[in-house]
């Protein structure tokens, strides 16, 4: 399959398919659930999820995650080094914080509480660490190791899936990083997202939590 700088064509479709999978099953679907409980929107399907690259759709049920337009250019130019795998695993974290900003304070940020504006400076913040790691996360020998520009290491193992991949090695990156930092949620947002604030931390700590990381087993360890 051709890599995904030579097919940009399929990024809106990918980006779509990868946000309604995000949403599908465990913590993510929870958090969904509750925004739409939160939101009085009634019960929201992940099929009923869209995403508006520059121009808001129209929907009359469901939920739109909305992409400024620079931010949608951003994703079609973007060199993708860790192809599929990185532009997965790029998004998911994009719209989940997105999400759980929105759940905080339901209708607050848009007169229509449909519509889930996506940060720009998250996602060209995941942009840029990905392509500092090489963007990858996929499918590499199970001892082969992977360090970004902070000399955290991950290590690639094939799973069944591409989501799978993109978990672990967040899961991995995210662990490694709590570590560095004296497990300082403050620090890593500054590391993650630019942004060393108690909102930010609080954000990479819901992450943490959703990757299935706990603070007390890792600080056993």
């Amino acid at each position: 399959m051709p890599p995904l700088r030579k097919r940009r064509e399929d990024i809106p479709a990918l980006i779509e398919l990868f946000v309604r999978r995000c949403f599908s099953t465990g913590g993510n679907r929870a958090m969904l659930d509750e925004y739409a409980d939160a939101a009085e929107l009634g019960p929201i399907e992940p099929q009923q999820i869209v995403v508006a690259l520059g121009k808001v759709r129209q929907i009359g049920q469901g939920l739109c995650f909305s992409l400024q337009r620079k931010t949608a250019d951003s994703l079609r130019s973007a060199r993708w080094p860790g192809n599929v795998r990185q532009l997965e695993l790029v998004i998911e974290s994009a719209v989940v914080a997105a999400l759980a900003d929105a759940l905080r304070a339901p209708g607050s940020s848009s007169s229509a509480p449909r519509v889930i504006p996506v940060g720009a400076k998250v996602v060209r913040d995941l942009i840029q660490a990905g392509d500092a790691m090489g963007g990858r996360g996929g499918t590499a020998a199970a001892d082969q190791d992977a360090a970004g520009t902070s000399g955290l290491r991950v290590k690639l193992e094939p799973k069944e899936s591409l989501r799978e991949v993109s978990r672990d090695v967040e899961r991995q990156y995210m662990e490694s990083l709590y570590g560095s930092t004296g497990g300082d949620f403050r620090e890593m947002a500054e590391q993650l997202l630019g942004e060393g604030t108690e909102q930010a931390g609080r954000k990479v700590r819901l992450r943490f939590n959703q990757l299935g990381l706990r603070v007390r087993k890792i600080a056993r360890r």
